[in-house]
């Protein structure tokens, strides 16, 4: 009978010899996690915009930014607190109380970091934006965009900053917030003490008698 002969474990391999680093496959390796590392953290500054602590910082970068004038140096304050500037001069009429009109807006929510929070441009209907129409005054409107769209001029465009005491007092008051998501941040900063406060971008498109 022959003697079994025994393999040493993994003998393939030569034992005792250094292991070899492949330096070029680390440095890809870290080049991809550096990449990934910062695109995430360029990508959370763009969704979800400065930290809470911020939002007045956020405020005053969003209507400085604009061009050409600065928001707080031209900005109209009325009597109840809402801040207006005509980025666009209306040449059109002036609407009535009850008159029904059409606009385009983009609204902002500056206590969820100033995040979008409802755009008609979102909502289309054949590849068209669809106004949102009310009747200036409608309790069911949120007063200060009912205030600021009832001294605009047909043809015109207005940023507004609307204080809370101006701004929703539950999420089902109009412009509706259709998003899920947006309905969710804005039930939050209603049931928080959260800043309220809306920036609107108001294009008041058409009046009807």
């Amino acid at each position: 009978i022959s003697p079994s002969v025994v393999q040493p474990k993994n003998s393939s391999t030569p034992q005792n010899l250094p292991q070899t680093t492949n330096h070029a496959d680390i440095s890809h390796k870290n080049t991809r996690r550096d990449a990934i590392v910062w695109s995430a953290i360029l990508a959370s500054q763009v969704v979800f915009g400065p930290t809470p602590s911020r939002a007045a910082i956020f405020e005053e970068k969003l209507v400085e930014n604009m061009k050409p004038e600065r928001f707080r140096d031209k900005a109209v304050t009325s009597e109840s607190g809402l801040k207006y500037l005509d980025l666009i001069p209306g040449t059109g009429q002036t609407p009535a109380e009850g008159a029904l009109v059409e606009i385009q807006y983009t609204s902002r929510l500056l206590g969820f970091n100033g995040i979008k929070l409802d755009s008609t441009y979102d909502h289309k209907q054949d590849g068209l934006p669809v106004p949102f129409r009310f009747h200036v005054g409608d309790p069911q409107v949120i007063p200060g965009l009912n205030e600021a769209v009832s001294s605009m001029k047909a043809g015109g465009t207005r940023r507004v900053l609307i204080p809370p005491a101006l701004g929703y007092a539950s999420i089902d008051q109009s412009p509706p917030v259709q998003d899920f998501g947006s309905r969710r941040r804005l039930r939050s900063v209603l049931e928080t003490n959260r800043d309220a406060s809306l920036v609107f971008d108001v294009e008041l498109i058409a009046i009807r008698s």
